[in-house]
């Protein structure tokens, strides 16, 4: 059996030249590790706790039923968010495409997710997030609040790398535009 290390952004590392092949404990450990970054991202997609929270669930468990089926060819981290983004996507059609708004006060009682502007701002923000498409807000959430390269961004949405960096160049001229007027 090989060993190998998990390191700060979640991708395992081999110690040998072979493929690596994670170990059941640490996969369980790792996707526990990572249930809140998920659920904030679930919560951001689908604008309500209770579906956050059902879809965050969902996409735990499919990992967990899918983990023989995990090659390592991306971290563990972007395969969870590629599930994640497919289950919410799911929740998003079958609820129809409602409006959230009254549901936006309720957040998340973690202190990385509290936001560090005044209540103006974050109107505007808010007002600006919601002029965005689905796939951009999915982009610019994945670049900025999750930290996730253009590549590893492409992987998650199942995107080909020139539409997510079309996207993410959109939605930033879009900020700009909003922010001038």
């Amino acid at each position: 059996m090989q060993t190998f290390s998990v390191i700060e952004n979640s991708q395992a590392v081999s110690t040998t030249a072979q493929p690596f092949k994670l170990v059941r404990t640490d996969f369980y450990l790792l996707i526990q590790e990572l249930r809140p970054a998920i659920l904030r991202y679930c919560q951001r997609y689908l604008r309500n706790i209770d579906d956050a929270e059902e879809a965050c669930q969902e996409t735990m468990l499919k990992a967990i039923q899918g983990f023989s089926k995990f090659e390592g060819r991306s971290s563990v981290k972007s395969w969870l968010y590629s599930i994640a983004a497919n289950v919410c996507a799911t929740h998003y059609q079958q609820r129809g495409r409602m409006d959230y708004q009254d549901d936006l006060g309720d957040t998340l009682d973690e202190p990385e997710f509290t936001p560090v502007f005044n209540v103006a701002d974050e109107c505007l923000f808010t007002q600006l997030i919601d002029k965005l498409s689905v796939q951009e807000r999915n982009v610019l959430s994945f670049r900025f609040i999750e930290d996730l390269q253009l590549p590893e961004i492409a992987n998650c949405l199942d995107l080909n790398i020139s539409t997510v960096k079309m996207c993410y160049y959109r939605a930033l001229d879009k900020f700009q535009l909003a922010q001038a007027s």
